[in-house]
């Protein structure tokens, strides 16, 4: 359909013959003015459908014939010329998987159903394959029979490569936070935004917008909700960033522990909002808790079985990590002896003993 645009119609003034002394000086001085000021339209059109990439198109309907601008003819990649192009030609330009949608599209036009509008890929006479937008109206006589159709066809190849770009950055980003179960936010003047990972981790619905301050301290473990309004207050009054951990429990009653990391963002001096990140650490904490609590009892068993610990790193020859029970099972050394860096610091071998 966007082939289906017009050419460059080139419309030169005729000069009427007028009678033997009938014309003047001034008519023809004003005839000339007027003919300067339509080449000076039609140039700037030309030059403005060349700097936006829109050409325009006329479809005759009885003829089947087309006439392009000269911006429509360079968008196709063809020189532009005089005179229509046949409907077959343009036919065969359109990318072989959008040509029936694209003059089906035509012919429900024609039938009035639909206004045409189309977006689609055309190929070039080079092979170079460019997404282009076409969109018209439709010209009926008195009796209402259409019989010509006019319309724009613009070139937004580029436009829709950055817009797929774009997708795919968002479709890794968002990957990337759902495998390390991170979410990203950021605050200013126009709102308050969160990625769909970020919901996910508060177990709330996108759908709902991201919530106010009242609504997420809600969120926040009642024991931490203190720690985190105070820190808001002076995100707000003093645009300060801050890096804290906190416990937050969802509308499923689950509890999570989350990592969030905030930076305040200045352009020039001026302040325009913060821009953070949420990380779900809930199974990294619980981990270490465990990891705490299996020291602590191993500390407690080796205290009530008067055991100590130590280790050895054989590469270095030195000894280290000497757990606290140690101390009392040695005690007949005083300790400073007993660990000065010059006692230890001795490569091993074979022979050394170790008293």
């Amino acid at each position: 359909m966007s082939g289906l645009g017009g050419n460059n119609e080139r419309r030169h003034s005729r000069h009427r013959q007028t009678p033997h002394g009938s014309g003047s000086p001034d008519n023809d001085a004003a005839h000339q003015r007027i003919v300067t000021g339509v080449a000076r339209k039609q140039t700037r059109l030309e030059e403005a459908e060349r700097v936006a990439h829109v050409g325009y198109w006329v479809w005759d309907l009885d003829s089947d014939r087309v006439t392009w601008s000269d911006e429509t003819y360079r968008i196709y990649g063809l020189i532009p010329q005089k005179g229509p192009i046949d409907l077959v030609t343009i036919r065969e330009m359109v990318h072989p998987e959008d040509r029936e949608s694209v003059f089906q599209i035509a012919e429900e036009a024609i039938l009035g159903r639909v206004r045409p509008d189309a977006e689609h890929r055309i190929v070039r006479p080079s092979g170079d394959v460019r997404t282009v937008h076409s969109h018209g109206d439709l010209k009926r006589d008195a009796s209402g029979r259409p019989y010509q159709m006019f319309g724009t066809v613009q070139d937004i190849t580029d436009r829709r490569r950055t817009e797929e770009a774009l997708v795919r950055t968002q479709f890794y980003l968002g990957e990337g936070q759902r495998l390390a179960h991170m979410g990203s936010w950021a605050f200013n003047d126009s709102g308050h935004y969160w990625t769909d990972e970020l919901y996910k981790i508060y177990g709330l619905d996108p759908q709902n917008g991201a919530p106010t301050v009242e609504q997420y301290l809600a969120l926040v473990h009642p024991q931490d909700r203190a720690s985190m309004a105070e820190t808001i207050k002076l995100m707000q009054e003093e645009h300060c960033g801050f890096d804290q951990m906190e416990r937050i429990v969802r509308p499923d009653g689950q509890l999570r522990y989350v990592r969030s990391v905030a930076v305040p963002v200045v352009e020039q001096g001026v302040f325009k909002g913060f821009v953070g990140t949420t990380m779900d650490v809930t199974e990294q904490e619980l981990l270490t808790q465990e990891l705490r609590r299996e020291q602590a009892y191993l500390a407690e068993a080796q205290s009530l079985t008067h055991i100590g610990s130590w280790a050895c790193n054989l590469l270095q020859g030195k000894y280290f990590i000497y757990r606290t029970n140690f101390f009392a099972c040695t005690a007949s050394i005083p300790a400073p002896a007993r660990f000065h860096s010059n006692t230890f610091t001795r490569p091993l071998t074979r022979k050394t003993s170790l008293r």
